[in-house]
């Protein structure tokens, strides 16, 4: 876990790289540890390595036994990637699973993220933070929200959140 964990303030921090070789570290520990193939997968889409990323969020999503948050990611990657239909299919099933289960909202806001249509991401971050959505503890670091931080939208959700100005928190 603390390796892992490791491998995702690197990610956060802006260290790809560095978070790739932490979460392969990781994975020669425990090659079936969901979290490090999660995060190697996240930190492959960020290094632009789609295909790689692709084969280690399907393989996390079959080891997580199908995690709708991860799932979501994996669509990220589709949609970032080039193929919009993938991610498409992404949201069909997402949207199929909520019928079944608990979907968190930033599951598909990931994929609207990586579609690049940034009204719907910032919808269902809206409704992420009415959820309570724990992963929006990560919405100011997450990179795959980058895109998002320039948008009014996103201050909205800030500010419902009652996060602290990001001026006060940079210095």
């Amino acid at each position: 876990i603390v390796n892992t964990d490791l491998g995702w303030c690197l990610l956060y921090a802006g260290h790809g790289g560095e978070a790739v070789d932490q979460f392969r570290k990781t994975l020669e520990i425990d090659p079936k540890y969901v979290s490090a193939r999660w995060g190697l997968g996240a930190s492959y889409a960020q290094q632009r390595a789609f295909k790689d990323a692709v084969a280690e969020l399907k393989l996390a999503v079959t080891l997580s036994e199908g995690s709708p948050l991860i799932s979501g990611h994996l669509g990220y990657v589709y949609g970032l990637g080039g193929l919009p239909a993938d991610a498409k299919g992404s949201l069909a099933e997402l949207n199929t699973l909520s019928a079944r289960q608990y979907v968190p909202s930033t599951a598909l806001a990931l994929v609207y993220t990586g579609l690049g249509d940034k009204a719907q991401a910032l919808e269902w971050l809206g409704r992420a933070v009415d959820e309570h959505d724990f992963s929006l503890v990560f919405l100011d670091v997450a990179p795959w929200f980058e895109t998002l931080r320039a948008e009014p939208g996103y201050e909205s959700l800030r500010r419902k959140m009652q996060l602290p100005d990001r001026s006060a928190v940079a210095r």
